[in-house]
């Protein structure tokens, strides 16, 4: 949560000192020159440049989300580097159906597209080694596979438990 905490901050920041630039653009006479000094001040306090500045614009980007849980993983990803606000900004194509469109900054894009797909890797392997086991479980449990435990008559104790693990 310290990381959604500290993106949130720089994000506030950010957004002042684009106010800012925008009032040492289009200022009158003195206003101009002094949000141009209190400008280099904030940049130079908090260790950014102009080009930071600019970095903050937000795009339309978009994500694959071909497979059956990917949506439910990039919206658990969002949530979890965005904040619950930003769900509502996540859309759909019918078009499309393989992809979900938000709007991100450059920050924001790397800090998520990193994340999901770390996330969506990791969830399909556990997905797949979990519905392997249930079938090894389910297998035993039925009785089509030979349990050593009762000298391969009749449901296996240990399949059976295995199998209620996933119920």
């Amino acid at each position: 949560m310290s990381h959604l905490l500290n993106f949130n901050l720089m994000e506030s920041i950010i957004e002042k000192l684009n106010k800012i630039k925008i009032l040492s653009e289009k200022g009158i006479d003195g206003e101009a020159q002094a949000a141009k000094i209190a400008l280099q001040k904030l940049l130079n306090r908090y260790c950014l440049t102009f080009e930071d500045l600019n970095d903050h614009v937000k795009k339309m980007r978009s994500f694959a989300a071909k497979e059956d849980n990917d949506q439910s993983i990039f919206i658990m990803c969002c949530y979890k580097i965005l904040g619950g606000e930003r769900l509502k900004s996540i859309y759909g194509n019918k078009s499309n159906p393989g992809k979900l469109y938000i709007e991100l900054t450059d920050y924001e894009y790397a800090d998520l597209s990193e994340f999901y797909a770390f996330h969506k890797c990791n969830f399909r392997k556990e997905f797949k080694q979990m519905k392997a086991d249930f079938k090894k479980a389910y297998q035993f449990f039925s009785g089509w596979q030979k349990c050593k435990q009762n000298g391969g008559k009749g449901p296996c104790q240990k399949g059976f438990y295995e199998y209620c693990r996933f119920i």
